[in-house]
């Protein structure tokens, strides 16, 4: 009887592990933090297709379901991009380009809501602009207030601006401390008053 059991047991699991999952579901944060259904902002599903994944998330709070993100040639990890990018604004078109290693790479295009015009058509490089144009609406070559925009970046990594904020920080509510109190001794006599 337990040598049944046991092949059984044995044949059960010889084929759950043979199951191949090539799609996969879950809701998160907006950087792809798994939440529970009821708090997430985002639902996402990444799927296989021939040696690659592809990543389809959408947004679900504030305004209901629209895209927000479709990214090609994700590693296995699922942490890095490698391929194809388009973004979603409430579900209208934003941007789209190539990622390699995670970084923004080759001719990216930046539209104006809700159109397939571009505003900036940016050559870049492991994120940096190598060169960049802008665009009017009506698609003419802008010459002024033409700049490309990048993610803020502490000099010498998350590391130091972690050091950094926690060195300041005490200093900052020790001073906010002393100034309430000198605030409270000032007008404490108006506040009983009231």
């Amino acid at each position: 009887m337990k040598i049944w059991i046991s092949a059984i047991c044995l044949f059960f699991q010889i084929n759950l592990c043979a199951q191949k999952n090539d799609t996969l579901y879950f809701y998160s944060d907006h950087d792809y933090k798994i939440e529970a259904r009821d708090t997430a902002e985002c639902f996402t599903k990444q799927f296989k297709t021939g040696d690659r994944w592809v990543r389809y998330k959408y947004r679900i709070k504030d305004i209901g379901m629209y895209m927000c993100d479709i990214d090609e040639n994700i590693d296995s990890a699922f942490t890095k991009l490698n391929g194809m990018h388009i973004g979603y604004q409430l579900g209208l078109l934003y941007d789209s380009g190539y990622h390699k290693n995670g970084l923004k790479e080759g001719v990216w295009h930046f539209y104006y809501p809700g159109t397939r015009q571009p505003g900036m058509i940016a050559h870049l490089k492991d994120d940096a602009p190598v060169s960049f144009q802008c665009f009017a609406e009506d698609g003419s070559p802008k010459k002024e207030n033409c700049f490309y925009e990048r993610e803020a970046d502490y000099p010498e990594g998350l590391s130091e601006w972690l050091n950094y904020v926690s060195r300041n920080a005490g200093k900052a509510l020790n001073r906010n401390q002393k100034a309430l109190k000198k605030w409270e001794k000032a007008n404490i006599g108006q506040i009983f008053s009231l």
